[in-house]
């Protein structure tokens, strides 16, 4: 079957804070692109539901330094949801609806 996406995911595992009116709930991102973006999850939310979501990433040189995070907020909507196996976390995936150019940096970033 041919790949259909515009874009590549380039792998990316950060901390992601998301919800329908205001992220609330954490996860992990597991790829992004300039127009999407996967997270892992113990709380999926349904098939085309909006969503907020605040991704957050570290630019310190130690993984444990929070004081230099950058946040890049962006809304999008579910696209997919998949239920993890008993002890391992559920994926959604998420379709971006506002491209933001700070989340076009990050796919870009590395890319070469």
């Amino acid at each position: 079957m041919p790949n259909k996406r515009s874009f590549q995911r380039k792998l990316l595992r950060t901390k992601v804070k998301f919800g329908r009116e205001e992220p609330s709930t954490f996860g992990h991102t597991f790829n992004v692109s300039p127009k999407g973006i996967g997270i892992t999850t113990n709380r999926l939310l349904p098939r085309n539901a909006k969503i907020n979501c605040n991704i957050y990433l570290n630019k310190s040189s130690t993984k444990d330094d929070t004081s230099k995070q950058d946040v890049i907020s962006t809304q999008g909507r579910v696209v997919w949801v998949k239920q993890g196996f008993p002890g391992q976390p559920s994926k959604m995936g998420i379709k971006i609806v506002n491209p933001n150019i700070d989340l076009t940096d990050i796919y870009k970033s590395d890319k070469q």
